[in-house]
């Protein structure tokens, strides 16, 4: 954990609204259901070795959006795969981007 709480973790670091910041590092060959707050989003980062995420194929630099509603998440990952799960409320209000790339 290195921001908010996962199962039962909690990271020191100091933060200002509920969120869910965790390296999952596969020792080895390993298959595990991860809880996740269902009113929050989350989204999967994998960093290093090949992973299922629900059944979903992911490899490295590989970026999956999980959204609202889940409850958990089932992985799947080699010896040394390495992923990012981060999490948080979503934002309720209408989001607006302006970029100039003038």
């Amino acid at each position: 954990m290195f921001a908010g709480s996962l199962a039962g973790a909690t990271s020191p670091a100091r933060v200002f609204s509920p969120v869910v910041g965790a390296q999952i590092h596969a020792l080895r060959e390993a298959h595990s259901a991860v809880p996740l707050l269902p009113d929050h989003e989350h989204v999967l980062f994998a960093a290093r070795g090949p992973a299922l995420a629900d059944g979903v194929a992911l490899g490295p630099g590989a970026l999956l959006y999980l959204g609202t509603g889940r409850d958990s998440v089932t992985l799947t990952g080699q010896a040394g795969t390495r992923l990012f799960l981060l999490g948080g409320e979503p934002m309720r209000e209408t989001l607006l981007m302006w970029w100039n790339f003038a």
